[in-house]
This record gives structure tokens, C-alpha cells and sequence, in this order.
């Protein structure tokens, strides 16, 4: 009863505020996931694992290893993420020091081109991982709860059940659903990207601009008539 009584609490702190997101002008709700959910998605964790290791399909320990016995990760990957990672950090703080507006949009950019090169360097150990046994059970997991936890506006559940969702006529709604809810339990909030840096300061930067436009110039402006 007692570690009943403290999964119950340890999901209501996860899935504690009710989020939502808009789609085609509807709006959905992620709501909290019941206990029976939870333990079905990882059943459906464990049954997807088990099928895509039978099927030949690599581990995360076995493609780890053949990344770096084809040099695609290891040493010299490491240590240019980490470059990329200090640089990216030194411009971040650059952009948040800086008063400048042309110096600020200026580092804007820097910073979002070196985070774009983080992420394309990343890509070359994630893209091969999203596809190992764990990452297709965890797929599995998220579409499982995906199911179970979105309802519409009347609060009723948009999928009736899993093979419900599996099925849908509405692919598109499916997989803002599934990417609304794997951000929810990773504690993301939807518009996290435009709450980067770079990103606040384009926002700055687009402000000041607009209100600078809307400023009459010197040029335009109505000089006092001589007096007579």
C-alpha cells in the first residue's frame, strides 16, 4: 500500500500542471497519467525491446561500439564537442553582456551558428542511436502514453486506446500529440526554442528596430517657421 501510495505521488508531481497546445484552431490537454497507463507503456517498453532484439536490431552498447571502431565517435568527437560546447558558452555570456544593438545581433547569429553546429555534430552519434532497440521501446513507451493522456476541449480522450491511435486518420495531430507529450515528461516547455539566447535577443533586436522606425527622422521632421 505504501509504494502504491508513493507511485501515485511521484506521477501526480510529473504530470502536475495540465498542459496544452493548438492545432488546426482546436485545443488539446496533456492530463495526468493513470497508474494502469504507466505500467502498460512499459510493458509495450518491454515488448517492443524484446521484438527488436529477436529482429537483429543493434543495442545502444553495441552501436556505441561500432561508432567508434569506425571513428565516426570517440576522442577527436568528444573533444570538438566539447569545443563547440566552450565556444557556444563564451558567446552566450558575450550576447548577455553585450548594450549594443548591432553587437548584440551580431553575436545573435554567432550563436545560433555555432548551436547549429553542435547539433549537426551530434547528429552523428544521435541519428545512428534513434534507431536501437532501446530508442524504438522508448518510442513505443511515448505513443503508448500518447494514447492515453491527450484529450480535446470536452475532456474526453482524443484515442480511444492504443491501436486507436496506432490507426488514426489524423497522422498529423498524432505526432504534435506525441511530441507535446514526450516534452511534458522531460519537463520542456513547448516554445522552449524561442527561449534560447539568440532567440530572446532577435526579439530585442526586432523591437527596437520596430520602435526605431516608427520614430520620425530628422530629415521628415516639421522645422519651427521663421518668425516674420
Amino acid at each position: 500500500m505504501a509504494d502504491k501510495k508513493k507511485e501515485e505521488k511521484e506521477l501526480k508531481d510529473i504530470f502536475e500542471d495540465k498542459r496544452s497546445f493548438t492545432m488546426d484552431g482546436e485545443k488539446y490537454y496533456i492530463d495526468n497519467a493513470d497508474i494502469n497507463s504507466v505500467r502498460q507503456a512499459d510493458w509495450h517498453y518491454s515488448k517492443t525491446y524484446n521484438e527488436a532484439l529477436l529482429a537483429g536490431v543493434t543495442t545502444m552498447a553495441q552501436m556505441q561500439d561500432i561508432l567508434e571502431e569506425r571513428e565516426v565517435t570517440g576522442k577527436k568527437w568528444e573533444a570538438r564537442r566539447l569545443e563547440l560546447v566552450a565556444a557556444l558558452d563564451e558567446k552566450i555570456s558575450a550576447l548577455a553582456a553585450a548594450k549594443d544593438m548591432d553587437e548584440k545581433k551580431k553575436l545573435a547569429e554567432e550563436v545560433e551558428d555555432l548551436r547549429n553546429k553542435l547539433f549537426r555534430h551530434n547528429q552523428r552519434q544521435s541519428s545512428p542511436m534513434s534507431n536501437v532497440c532501446e530508442q524504438l521501446a522508448e518510442d513505443a513507451r511515448i505513443e503508448y502514453l500518447t494514447a492515453s493522456m491527450v484529450k480535446d476541449s470536452d475532456g474526453d480522450k482524443v484515442w480511444d486506446s492504443y491501436e486507436d491511435y496506432k490507426t488514426t486518420s489524423k497522422p498529423g495531430l498524432a505526432m504534435r500529440a506525441r511530441y507535446e507529450v514526450m516534452l511534458a515528461l522531460q519537463g520542456l516547455a513547448s516554445d522552449f526554442l524561442e527561449k534560447t539566447p539568440e532567440a530572446i535577443a532577435r526579439k530585442e533586436i526586432e523591437e527596437f528596430e520596430k520602435t526605431k522606425q516608427l520614430e520620425p527622422s530628422e530629415a521628415t521632421e516639421e522645422k519651427p517657421k521663421k518668425k516674420k
